[in-house]
């Protein structure tokens, strides 16, 4: 493939050290529900998403498995900015898409490499769609029905080495995210919504300004600089050993990997132990949609070098979370459930815009935007340090 996740089987002996990881980590695999989605239905899913992320298997529409060759034949000349972390600091660098790709071989955890391009496809690829997902289960996102300079974009290409890993971040707006990985595995560690959560990561907010919305600021993230999976053991398997020939093998080494109680990938000592106790582990496979719900705080981690397509929606079922983010964040004292939700999902959308026709310009925010940290822009929110970026820098989940 080519992103050479096509490594030789590694026919090594797992030795015992392994096996015992392997059984004391089965569990792990099911920390995040992993859902066929054939054998859903909406109900079922919404259900699913109100107790905290999910994995589908077979959610999307037509298969991907040509998405990541189609790209690079479109864009691969195009030149794209990304991340080289080495140990705490990174810079970012410039390079054209199809020699970034071949830097995805050389990616370690102490060296490592990630791209986050948020317009890649509609300036370099616009006849190719992200991959979507199946209709029967998702609602048309409500997020089209916003005015064009309002509306978050509709997809995030993602490319990241061994190694690489964004920044611990909860979504802006309080959607639903999606994240559909197209090649490669990548593992997930989660933190549930809770009120002390905030203050225990202390963190801060990043305004999503850089969706081209005139200076008007209508959602925010937050982030946190704790790293949850700052330290790497020295027998944690490299992205070949992981290759084994063996898928059932293979998954469970991921899942030991993610699990944060076998000590192979450690977060940082600063980190609070109770934050540490809460962490949720996920292990996503090519082909796998990862659902996180609104509020839900995450961090990833690419074990080999993978490519991810991130998205998210809007639809009755996140509705109020997302129109009461925005009503807050723009300092507008107005409740979300004043809205009929018997109205169309057009009729909703207009008249929470007419309930923010009152919002102030840029620099005169009431409100939680008023105290959003200045200085932390859209870098540090797609895994990246402060640097030169471009507006893909304000994202969603890498």
């Amino acid at each position: 493939r080519w992103l050479g996740l096509s490594f030789r089987p590694n026919t090594t002996n797992l030795g015992m050290r392994a096996f015992l990881l392997l059984l004391c980590t089965r569990a792990a695999l099911c920390a995040v529900p992993r859902l066929d989605a054939r054998a859903l239905d909406r109900a079922a899913l919404l259900a699913h998403l109100r107790t905290g992320p999910v994995v589908l298997t077979h959610a999307l529409a037509d298969s991907a498995e040509s998405w990541a060759d189609n790209l690079l034949s479109a864009a691969g000349e195009a030149r794209v900015e990304y991340q080289m972390r080495k140990g705490k600091r990174s810079e970012v660098r410039e390079a054209r898409l199809g020699e970034f790709c071949e830097l995805t071989y050389e990616s370690s955890h102490s060296e490592s490499v990630l791209l986050f391009a948020e317009s890649l496809l509609q300036d370099y690829a616009p006849q190719l769609e992200p991959p979507a997902l199946r209709s029967d289960l998702f609602e048309p996102d409500w997020f089209k029905l916003f005015p064009p300079e309002l509306r978050p974009s509709p997809s995030c290409v993602i490319i990241g080495g061994e190694g690489a890993r964004s920044t611990l971040h909860a979504d802006p707006f309080e959607w639903v995210g999606t994240n559909v990985c197209v090649e490669g595995r990548k593992l997930w560690r989660f933190l549930p919504p809770a009120p002390d959560v905030k203050d225990l990561l202390c963190s801060y907010r990043l305004p999503s300004v850089a969706w081209g919305s005139k200076g008007k600021s209508l959602s925010a993230g937050w982030q946190s600089d704790f790293d949850l999976w700052a330290r790497r053991r020295g027998d944690a398997p490299r992205a070949r050993a992981l290759n084994t020939g063996d898928p059932d093998a293979s998954s469970e080494l991921l899942a030991s990997m993610a699990d944060v109680s076998t000590g192979l990938l450690q977060p940082g000592t600063s980190l609070p132990a109770d934050a540490v106790r809460r962490l949720v582990p996920c292990v996503q496979h090519a082909g796998d949609v990862v659902l996180i719900p609104p509020g839900w705080w995450h961090q990833t981690y690419y074990p080999e070098p993978s490519i991810c397509s991130a998205g998210q929606y809007l639809d009755a079922h996140c509705r109020q979370s997302v129109f009461q983010h925005i009503l807050d964040w723009t300092g507008n004292d107005s409740r979300a459930d004043a809205i009929d939700e018997k109205l169309t999902p057009q009729e909703q959308v207009d008249a929470l815009l007419l309930l923010l026709a009152r919002i102030p310009a840029s620099g005169e925010r009431t409100g939680p935007a008023a105290q959003a940290q200045p200085g932390r822009g859209g870098a540090a929110r797609a895994g990246l340090k402060p640097g030169r970026v471009g507006a893909g820098a304000l994202r969603r989940d890498a």
